[in-house]
């Protein structure tokens, strides 16, 4: 039994759908680390979806920051200018069943599976809204509030990994090891990247596999039909952002950065 996890999928629901094609067959289950919605032009299919498939793990669906804006947690001035452009026309996608769904995820999640002690959060759980891990020294603050052996979290975009060793955090190299981690004795920070807007300059949907009997973490990327959100982009939401700001997130979409 393996278990998908991803995260900042951002209403790219071309992108979702490539992932969840992607995925083995021996996944049973998918956890879900926040930002389904804003940005891009299908909010309500992709909470749909992921609803509607089997495997996802309701209680480790989590709120993320976007997510957060969206239904009124959070101030609409605490999102950068592209998620406040189009946090309008994500609103008026879903239904007050949706919004309520969303404001019912959980900051944080911590579950033991197969002997292994996973801590989930869509920033860190340091902050799990906002924290942004990006090097060794986050890696260690977000290490301080649990005591899990996995940290398992999002939000920056960057699928990255970083492994405290003797009380020193250092990054590991994902190309080097073939994107595949092993579980140690070592405690782990692991960020899965993103599924609908990957910023490490692979435009790829980004998703990772645990498998807790192998003891080992599998990084993914694949494929998906970019045209298609960006054209639904303009076809739907052009009337709802400034175009400039439209320009800019779909252009992210083929670059992925």
């Amino acid at each position: 039994m393996r278990i998908a996890v991803g995260s900042d999928i951002h209403s790219n629901l071309p992108a979702l759908e490539a992932v969840l094609r992607d995925l083995p067959p021996d996944v049973e289950r998918i956890w879900c680390l926040g930002d389904v919605v804003n940005y891009y032009a299908h909010p309500h299919e992709c909470l749909a979806r992921l609803r509607d498939d089997p495997r996802t793990d309701i209680g480790c669906w989590l709120l993320g920051n976007h997510d957060a804006a969206v239904v009124g947690v959070v101030e609409a001035a605490q999102i950068n200018q592209y998620g406040q452009a189009t946090l309008a026309y994500t609103r008026a996608q879903l239904s007050s069943e949706e919004r309520a769904f969303l404001h019912g995820r959980p900051l944080v999640r911590e579950i033991r599976v197969g002997g292994i002690d996973i801590s989930l959060a869509h920033g860190s759980p340091a902050d799990p809204l906002w924290h942004y891990v990006r090097t060794p020294v986050d890696a260690a603050q977000a290490a301080q509030d649990t005591t899990c052996q996995l940290i398992v979290v999002g939000h920056t975009h960057l699928a990255q990994a970083f492994v405290g060793q003797d009380g020193e955090w250092q990054p590991v190299d994902l190309h080097l090891m073939h994107g595949v981690l092993p579980i140690g004795p070592e405690r782990l920070v692991v960020n899965v990247g993103s599924v609908g807007q990957p910023r490490d300059g692979n435009r790829r949907a980004a998703y990772l596999l645990i498998d807790p009997a192998q003891a080992t973490i599998v990084f993914r990327r694949c494929r998906y039909p970019v045209t298609v959100e960006r054209r639904a982009v303009w076809h739907q939401m052009k009337s709802s952002a400034p175009p400039a700001l439209l320009r800019d997130l779909v252009e992210r979409l083929s670059t992925g950065l």
